[in-house]
């Protein structure tokens, strides 16, 4: 899944882990691990769920559900 919908379909993933505070996490989306980014300053912690936005090479642009 590359998620090519992703202006037409929501997508939920969990936040796994934060690999640099405020610019990179890993998080989980139907089962499979990714690495996120956000265009917003923003933090986020493991256990919070986030919406996947868009997809920058294979790194998942994420924002607040």
């Amino acid at each position: 899944m590359f998620f090519e919908d992703l202006p037409d379909e929501y997508v939920e993933g969990l936040v796994d882990e934060v690999v640099r505070p405020g610019k990179e996490w890993r998080i989980k989306v139907h089962g499979v691990y990714w690495y996120a980014m956000s265009q917003a300053e923003r933090d986020f912690s493991p256990g919070d769920y986030v919406r996947v936005v868009g997809r920058k090479n294979l790194r998942l642009i994420i924002a607040p559900c």
